[in-house]
C-alpha cells in the first residue's frame, strides 16, 4: 500500500509540476566533501545495465543496474528520492509543440506510459531515507541520465521501486 501511495505521488508531482518554474523547486545542494550520499556515489557506471521499462520483467528482489532519467525528486521534501523515467520516454522539451516550461516533468506523455517506465529510488540507511537533497548532488538536476544499482521492489499493482546502494551520473 505504501508502495502504491509512493508511485501514485511521483506521478501526481509530475502532473501538477506542469507549468511551474524551476525557481519553484529545492535549490541545489552542495556536492562537497561529507555530503549525506558520498557513499553512494559510483566513480564507474556497472558494465551491464537495463532501462527502467525493463524492471517490470524482472523478478522481486532481484539486484539491479538501471539506467534512466531523472524526472523528479523526492515527494518527500529534504529526503534522498528520485523519480527515474525510461529514456524511451519523451521529455517535453523533445516535443517541439509543447509549450510547458517544464520539460522534466513528461506532461506531453500518457499517464499509462509513464506508470510503465518509471521507477521511485529510495535511498536509505538503517532503514530510514537519508535526509539529503540529491538535487545538485555531483551535478544532478532535471533529465541528469542516471545509472542506479539496487534492489527492486515491485507491488501488486507493478510499480517498481529501487532500495538504491549506489548511483553513478552520466
Amino acid at each position: 500500500m505504501k508502495i502504491r501511495i509512493l508511485s501514485t505521488a511521483c506521478v501526481l508531482t509530475a502532473l501538477m509540476a506542469c507549468g511551474q518554474s524551476e525557481e519553484a523547486k529545492p535549490a541545489p545542494s552542495d556536492a562537497g566533501a561529507g555530503h549525506p550520499l558520498d557513499s553512494f556515489y559510483l566513480e564507474a557506471a556497472p558494465a551491464e545495465t537495463v532501462e527502467v521499462a525493463a524492471l517490470r520483467s524482472m523478478q522481486n528482489g532481484a539486484s539491479v543496474s538501471v539506467r534512466g532519467d531523472i524526472q523528479d525528486f523526492a515527494p518527500v521534501q529534504g529526503k534522498a528520492v528520485l523519480s527515474l523515467y525510461d529514456h524511451a520516454l519523451p521529455s517535453c522539451d523533445e516535443n517541439p509543440d509543447d509549450q510547458c516550461q517544464t520539460p522534466w516533468d513528461f506532461c506531453c506523455v500518457p499517464d499509462d506510459e509513464i506508470a510503465k517506465a518509471s521507477a521511485t529510488v529510495e535511498f536509505r540507511q538503517d532503514g530510514q531515507l537519508v535526509a539529503a537533497d540529491l538535487k545538485g548532488f555531483h551535478g544532478i538536476t532535471y533529465l541528469t541520465d542516471v545509472v542506479v544499482t539496487g534492489t527492486l521492489q515491485l507491488d501488486d499493482a507493478g510499480n517498481a521501486r529501487i532500495a538504491a546502494t549506489g548511483i553513478h551520473v552520466e
